[in-house]
């Protein structure tokens, strides 16, 4: 799941990544 946003922050990316991996 968290292969771009999410490795550079995972943890602030939480959500972000949520959305923008939609």
């Amino acid at each position: 799941m968290d292969e771009g946003a999410g490795v550079t922050d995972r943890r602030s990316s939480t959500l972000p990544t949520f959305i923008n991996k939609q």
